[in-house]
This record gives C-alpha cells, structure tokens and sequence, in this order.
C-alpha cells in the first residue's frame, strides 16, 4: 500500500532532508489502534553542524491536519548512530519498520548496517522497556501487550539474532495463546498475567546470558556508520 500522501507532505515540509520516515507504534506491534507514530532521521549540513548555534538534534511534534492526526519525531544521523551504538532497540526497531512513508539510498544502507549492532546488552533496553510498560499498564490489556511485546521481541532477538517487532511475528515464533485474550479484551487482570510476565522476563536474562551475540556492536557496523555519516554530511 503506497504511503499517505498527507503523511509525505508532512515529511518534505520540514527543515532538513529525510533520510527516511516509518510508521512504528501500534502500527509496526501490530496493536489494533487509529493513533499514527511517525519516526524518522534527517541530516543537518556541515556548516550548521560544526557552527556555534547547532540546531536541536531531533525535531518533534505533534500535527492535527487534513483530517490526519499523528505524532513524529526526526533524529539528526549522527544522533541516531549514537543511539544505535548504545544499544537502543528502538531505534533499531524503526530504521527496520516496514511500514514505510519515505526512504532514500542511505535508509537502505542503514537497514544493512542494523543488524551489525545488535548486540547481548540490547537486552537490557528491552527489559528496562517492559518493565516500564508493565508499570504504567494500569490493568490495562494495551499496556499489558506493549510488555509483552517488548520481551518477547528481546527473547527473539538474543536467540535467533532476528529483529521481530509486529505481534503477529511473534506469535509465530512463540506459542502463547494468552496473547489473543489480551487482544480481544480491554482491560486485564495484572495478578493473572504477572507469573508470565516475571517468566518471561527470566527468559529474557537467560537468553541473553546465552546469546552468541557479541557485547556491543561489531567493528564493522561502527566503521559503515562512521562512513555513511560523513558523506551524508559532506554531500
């Protein structure tokens, strides 16, 4: 299905180009939902970059237009590289979204260069992630199902080296049925779900433990993330 063209609009109005823009959120889970997440990377000039007044290295909001209500944030690259080489699964996750509004040469460049950072720790964002969801769920089911997510996507990852983020995927990969009763109802009783959510989570530590995954990103990925950086802001 081609990209919202109200979407694209949003995208090209802004103040630097776009190396790429994805749907992520309840989108990319695969949450039923009408909320819109747009997130995307964009790169400043050389001359803004090294001048004593940077611009902010994201720009975000919130856009209520055309009939289209959405939120978007843009990482300037090199953010975005940090971030990746810190281990953010998030970010990962949204360089990867198929879901995508916009892309370019350098978007497909950097889908290759991901998968060279994964790495073990990465474990520690997503178990950080759920355990935040899992706090703020409020005996809500979409809450519940954000954890969940988070933790199954980790437990996938460290085993398979697989980045799967839509639930759909990953009920494929793992045989939980609960998980359709999460979806069906609105809310949920946590004390129910809690031993599966501390069961997971111990998987999660375990599977990382095991991971052949190396403990931070490969030389490889970090010298193709220096290179790509360059060039995009030299060009």
């Amino acid at each position: 299905m081609p990209p919202d063209p109200r979407l694209v609009a949003e995208i090209n109005g802004l103040a630097y180009p776009s190396i790429y823009a994805t749907l992520c959120g309840d989108t990319l889970y695969g949450i039923p939902s009408s909320e819109l997440d747009l997130r995307g990377c964009h790169v400043i000039p050389a001359r803004e970059a090294v001048g004593l007044r940077p611009p902010p290295d994201s720009i975000a909001g919130t856009v209520h237009r055309d009939c289209l209500d959405f939120e978007y944030c843009s990482h300037e690259f090199k953010k975005l590289c940090q971030m990746l080489l810190k281990k953010n699964g998030c970010v990962a996750e949204q360089v990867l979204s198929p879901h995508v509004v916009q892309t370019s040469e350098a978007h497909a460049e950097l889908c290759e260069i991901v998968p060279l950072c994964y790495s073990r720790h990465m474990a520690h964002h997503f178990q950080s992630q759920a355990r935040l969801h899992w706090q703020v769920a409020n005996g809500r089911a979409r809450g519940l199902l954000y954890a969940f997510r988070v933790l199954l996507s980790g437990i996938h990852l460290m085993r398979a080296h697989e980045l799967v983020s839509d639930l759909p995927g990953l009920r494929e990969r793992f045989v939980l049925p609960w998980l359709d009763d999460l979806l069906a109802a609105p809310e949920a009783d946590a004390s129910v779900y809690g031993p599966r959510h501390e069961k997971l989570t111990l998987e999660l530590v375990e599977a990382a433990q095991a991971s052949a995954l190396p403990a931070g990103a490969s030389d490889e990925g970090r010298t193709r993330l220096d290179d790509l950086l360059v060039r995009l802001r030299m060009r």
